[in-house]
């Protein structure tokens, strides 16, 4: 699964790599994370009833259509998996209807130790920006709409598998707009990362705190692995 993120690119970055316009109001603190978190308003491509690709800030963590009000306080739906995703009623619509791009530069994993859960931080091979696919939904309550949106995953390729089972599904700069356009084979628009695409390292269990802020989160840091004392 995809549980944070990082995204330091500027308002004007984003609006160049995917030539897109604004829409809506920017936050006021807006300048970029390192630890991107559920609930949080984050940047999201979409396409415009004018078919132009749009920046919009959205609430990372999907509110089906339908939900009640209690859906604010429930538990967000930050991913879908691609493998049933058309099947699921929380997601159907959204990715029938509804597709979304999420910028990003790398996103975190844990993996499990003797010691706890250890993060690591996941980018391309290549540096170059990573692009999530994602799907969003808005919901209508009595006093307000929210726009909201899901990070679809995978099953993690052999290189990131023993990190986590799922990996977010990811989007090259020349599938943008097949993704955001597709309508008969949605699942199909989309090529699907190869092995050798990312690398990783492991992090300060920083990240941890959804507060936590700053480029020390992805620096490497060296394991510290524990040893067992075989005369007990």
């Amino acid at each position: 699964m995809c549980g944070r993120y990082v995204i330091t690119y500027t308002v004007e970055e984003i609006l160049a790599q995917f030539s897109a316009n604004l829409s809506g109001l920017i936050p006021e603190t807006w300048a970029g994370s390192y630890n991107c978190a559920p609930t949080q308003n984050l940047p999201l491509i979409r396409r415009g009833a004018d078919g132009a690709a749009r920046l919009s800030f959205v609430r990372w963590g999907l509110i089906p259509h339908w939900a009640g009000q209690e859906a604010l306080s429930a538990s967000p739906l930050i991913n879908a998996r691609l493998e049933t995703v058309e099947a699921k009623p929380s997601f159907r619509e959204a990715f029938t209807r509804r597709p979304a791009l999420i910028p990003a530069q790398g996103f975190y994993e844990w993996q499990k130790t003797l010691l706890g859960p250890q993060p690591y931080f996941i980018t391309r091979t290549d540096a170059q920006p990573l692009v999530f696919a994602g799907i969003w939904e808005r919901w209508q309550g009595k006093d307000q709409a929210i726009d909201s949106f899901a990070i679809l995953t995978t099953s993690a390729l052999d290189d990131m598998s023993a990190l986590h089972t799922r990996a977010p599904v990811c989007v090259l700069p020349e599938q943008y707009s097949t993704w955001l356009d597709a309508r008969e084979d949605r699942s199909g628009a989309l090529s699907l990362p190869q092995a050798g695409d990312f690398r990783f390292h492991p992090v300060s269990n920083a990240v941890n705190d959804r507060r936590a802020q700053g480029p020390d989160l992805i620096v490497e840091r060296a394991l510290i692995m524990p040893t067992l004392n075989l005369d007990l």
